[in-house]
């Protein structure tokens, strides 16, 4: 007794291009691309709470690495987590951090620009 036969010349097109599709979508959804996320487990004082911002800062050097750019935001204080995207020759970070006195009185002033290692960024 054998079991019913499947021949492929039955198959339906539409379906095909339909997983093709599904897996177009599932492939650049679950692709990373060029972001980078460092959680450098800073905690806190109680008297950094009211310093503490969420900044994005674009015009970074793509050449910097991960290293490079925490010991660079590093002089504007402490850093918590750092989120970057690379895009052509310059990379956007999104930085938690608790700033120091005078980057803190620029954002406070309204500055648009400040210095990062000599970058006006």
């Amino acid at each position: 007794m054998s079991g019913p036969e499947f021949s492929s010349k039955h198959s339906n097109p539409s379906d095909d291009m339909t997983a093709t599709f599904a897996n177009k979508k599932f492939k650049d959804k679950s692709s990373i691309g060029n972001n980078n996320i460092i959680i450098t487990g800073y905690q806190l004082d109680v008297n950094e709470v009211n310093l503490t911002l969420d900044l994005i800062v674009y015009d970074n050097p793509a050449k910097w690495n991960n290293y490079q750019l925490l010991s660079k935001l590093n002089k504007w204080r402490k850093v918590m987590s750092v989120s970057m995207r690379v895009q052509k020759k310059y990379q956007i970070a999104r930085v938690k951090l608790a700033l120091n006195h005078n980057c803190l009185k620029a954002y406070n002033n309204g500055d648009w620009t400040v210095s990062l290692s000599s970058i006006p960024v």
